[in-house]
């Protein structure tokens, strides 16, 4: 049996002004490793991941050989310049006054790159709301109450990531861990496939690099979702569950809300999606990827 695809929590982007380009990467290539074949692999450390402007939104590595930390920052540990996107993913400027713009804090523009590098404003900030607010990615893992992933809804500690203020990688950085990529107990890393899926559940090909491991920190007692089917989320519906007391998705599955993967806590090939995404993701705007505020290229003074 199909299921459709519900999305909770994301902003309704306008397009910005100005000067502003399109979505960060919209003429990016995916991402290659270009190291020579026989240079050792050091994971603490920035390497080329491919042309310009591609980058790494983890570990925030640009293209360049010689300068590939933080995007080719002056200074990695106070970074101007930081990799962002939404499907795809390039490096630009980072606007002023956003470095300390982490999870849940509210944007300064309406742009892809108005939150610190590692951050994006994807999310509303509660049900009902229409306040953006920035959100951490994060490398997720599938979550649900089987014993191998029962531990895995802050994501995966073994990544290496970079964090806006500290000048190299570390693991645990890409995780939703208060002080990390998260800002509250609660936070849970979800797939950020949901967010990138078209209307008609398709994925874009720059991202599928990718689909199985990148997701984005959510506070899920912010949201609710739609458990009496009447097509209207109100205070009277509930909070998204922990999706570490719900089983994974399987024939005996076949409810709109009873899996682990109707909460995106699955990966893409595990959650059986087909067809397209239904009217309800509406409820709290999931938008079409060409309806996604830009990159902005000049700092706001």
């Amino acid at each position: 049996m199909s299921k459709a695809v519900l999305v909770v929590g994301m902003m309704t982007a306008c397009g910005g002004g100005g000067d502003a380009p399109r979505d960060a990467g919209d003429d990016a290539h995916v991402p290659v490793d270009v190291r020579p074949i026989d240079a050792p692999f050091d994971p603490s450390v920035c390497h080329p991941v491919g042309t310009a402007p591609v980058c790494n939104p983890l570990t925030q590595c640009g293209s360049s050989a010689a300068t590939p930390a933080a995007c080719g920052s002056l200074d990695p540990a106070m970074p101007d310049r930081g990799c962002f996107g939404y499907e795809s993913y390039a490096c630009d400027v980072v606007l002023l006054g956003s470095l300390t713009l982490t999870d849940r804090t509210t944007p300064t523009v309406n742009a892809a790159n108005s939150c610190a590098p590692g951050f994006m404003p994807l999310l509303i900030a509660e049900t009902g709301s229409t306040q953006a607010i920035c959100s951490g990615f994060c490398a997720a893992l599938e979550t649900d109450n089987t014993p191998a992933h029962v531990n895995n809804g802050k994501g995966d500690p073994a990544v290496w990531a970079k964090l806006p203020h500290q000048a190299g990688l570390a693991q645990g950085n890409a995780t939703c861990e208060v002080g990390k990529k998260g800002s509250e107990v609660t936070s849970v890393c979800r797939f950020f496939w949901v967010y990138a899926v078209d209307s008609n559940g398709n994925l874009p090909a720059a991202y599928l690099p990718y689909v199985d491991t990148l997701g984005v920190c959510f506070g899920r007692t912010h949201y609710r979702y739609d458990a009496d089917n009447d097509g209207v989320l109100t205070a009277a519906d509930p909070e998204t569950p922990d999706c570490a007391t719900l089983p994974p998705r399987s024939a005996l599955t076949v409810g709109r809300y009873d899996d682990a993967a109707d909460f995106f806590c699955q990966k893409y090939s595990s959650s059986m999606f087909t067809g397209p995404m239904s009217p309800l993701a509406n409820l709290d705007a999931a938008v079409a990827p060409h309806d996604r505020a830009p990159i902005v290229r000049h700092e706001l003074r």
